[in-house]
């Protein structure tokens, strides 16, 4: 049997565009889905228009009407109605393109992740592709020079939107409720989700994220930038408490994220707090480092003291080895040396009389030098 997921649609004033990102949840192929849509206080026809919509659908559907809250509070909220195994989300003026449920679950289960997102379309308020798709696609690159995923998202989110998250109920019962951010909820979401473990990126454009003039980053700009700072900030303070092994850190990392510190995030070299938080776990990791050095010291020299007493004793034991073989051939020089010379002369003493023996100077040398080789003292 498939497992339920859940479609959570926060709504706000979004009547031009709530029909579509509906009818592209609606014409989704996965079989077993609810739509939840939480109207947050709007104050044109969406909600209306949304029930409308949802009646004609044939699927599953609950529709929350509620004061305006901000976008945190309605992600809560529908996500706490949720029946699904699985959550997806969709912002009101964004849309799914077709299979992209099935094609995330998919994904999702097939690698054993419990969140992800997609490759995203930025498109206009027409439909049509948005001038910052190509610089998107430039930071898509641009990330490929990290290690991992969560060093990207670290850097940049490029997730964009709640709209783009497809998670499994259990991540989000560990990671908690979306916090209480303006502009940034979804980045600092996703810096919480990488604390626990990796999430997974579906490199296939499967989520249309719609810029026009009434987009929320585009209403609070002064925002962004300090929001974003703050999010940056509480994933290093809680750095301590990671249980992803590949969460970018400085005690998972090492060298690699002080690197990662000078090149992508110098903005934090004068933040008091992060900066203290960052001296007590490189400070911690070289008091770490040096229990380990010395044990790896101390383990070494045992280990190679018993290796040099063991050469030790073995080089003993040759040196008298070859003390024994040394007398041995000493002895054998005596009982087999002047026999050998004695019957060589024999042979060739003929000859040594004919070439003029005693007389010719050069030939007694030779046979004194053949007496030395044999090791025996000069004779007649």
């Amino acid at each position: 049997m498939d497992p339920l997921i859940s479609v959570i649609i926060p709504a706000y004033n979004h009547e031009r565009y709530i029909g579509e990102a509906l009818h592209s949840v609606l014409a989704q192929d996965y079989p077993d889905l609810e739509i939840i849509v939480v109207d947050d206080g709007s104050q044109d026809a969406t909600a209306d228009l949304a029930e409308d919509i949802l009646k004609q659908g044939r699927r599953p559907y609950r529709l929350i009407r509620q004061a305006n809250s901000g976008a945190h509070i309605a992600l809560n909220t529908g996500i706490s109605l949720a029946q699904g195994e699985y959550i997806a989300i969709l912002n009101s003026d964004d849309r799914f393109y077709d299979q992209r449920l099935s094609k995330m679950l998919r994904e999702l289960q097939g690698h054993g992740n419990r969140f992800s997102f997609s490759q995203v379309l930025h498109i206009d308020e027409n439909g049509s592709p948005h001038p910052y798709h190509p610089h998107y696609l430039q930071l898509l690159a641009e990330a490929r020079r990290f290690p991992t995923i969560s060093f990207a998202l670290l850097w940049n989110n490029l997730a964009i939107t709640t709209g783009n998250f497809f998670f499994h109920r259990s991540l989000y019962e560990e990671v908690g409720p979306f916090a209480p951010y303006t502009t940034c909820h979804d980045w600092d979401y996703l810096l919480r989700v990488i604390l626990l473990e990796e999430p997974l990126f579906v490199q296939e454009e499967l989520f249309a994220y719609r810029i026009h003039p009434t987009n929320t980053l585009r209403k609070h700009n002064e925002l962004v930038e300090e929001e974003a700072r703050k999010v940056r900030a509480n994933y290093i303070i809680n750095l301590a408490h990671a249980k992803n092994p590949l969460a970018p850190g400085p005690k998972q990392w090492g060298p690699y994220w002080w690197f990662f510190m000078d090149h992508y995030l110098q903005s934090f070299s004068d933040d008091a707090e992060v900066c203290d938080v960052l001296r007590k776990i490189k400070t911690a990791n070289l008091q770490n480092a040096n229990r380990k050095m010395q044990s790896i010291l101390l383990d070494t020299l045992q280990r190679n003291g018993r290796i040099i007493e063991e050469l030790e004793s073995k080089i003993e034991d040759l040196n008298q080895e070859i003390l024994q073989r040394t007398t041995q051939i000493d002895s054998l020089k005596d009982q087999v040396h002047a026999p050998l010379y004695f019957a060589l002369r024999k042979l060739i003493y003929p000859l040594y009389q004919r070439l003029g023996g005693e007389r010719t100077n050069a030939l007694v040398k030779l046979k004194d030098k053949v007496k030395g080789f044999f090791g025996l003292k000069k004779m007649n």
